[in-house]
């Protein structure tokens, strides 16, 4: 006999008496034991951390984006001929005129540039 025959026929006899037992005592073999059932405060426990984390980056992240890109757009909005400006690449100028969708920027005397109105990182009026 080699370790295969003699292996097998060790798991066929705990089966064989798992069976012989479970017959023995009334309970059908393949029937599983039952598992408790969950209630509402349960699911509700279970669910409490990821409504946490969510809470925290909702406070942390979504609400200041939120207030800040709402000033972004005020801001935008109120623009006006003669503002000083910062465009997002650093570039210094003075608004010489605006459209919808552009801003004219005097960066020096008689050198005028165009840029999209939403490259304006922010005014600088100084009084």
């Amino acid at each position: 006999m080699n370790l295969a025959t003699i292996v097998s026929s060790a798991i066929l006899a705990r089966i064989q008496e798992a069976t012989s037992a479970a017959a023995t005592s009334g309970e059908s073999p393949t029937t599983p034991p039952e598992a408790p059932t969950a209630t509402w405060v349960d699911t509700l426990i279970s669910f409490a951390p990821m409504i946490a984390i969510f809470a925290i980056f909702y406070f942390v992240l979504i609400r200041p984006e939120r207030a800040q890109r709402k000033k972004r757009e005020e801001m935008l909005s109120k623009m006006s001929k003669g503002d000083k400006v910062m465009t997002t690449g650093g570039m210094f100028g003075t608004i010489a005129a605006l459209s919808d969708k552009e801003v004219t920027l005097e960066i020096a005397d008689g050198v005028r540039v165009k840029f999209v109105r939403q490259s304006i990182q922010e005014v600088r009026n100084e009084p």
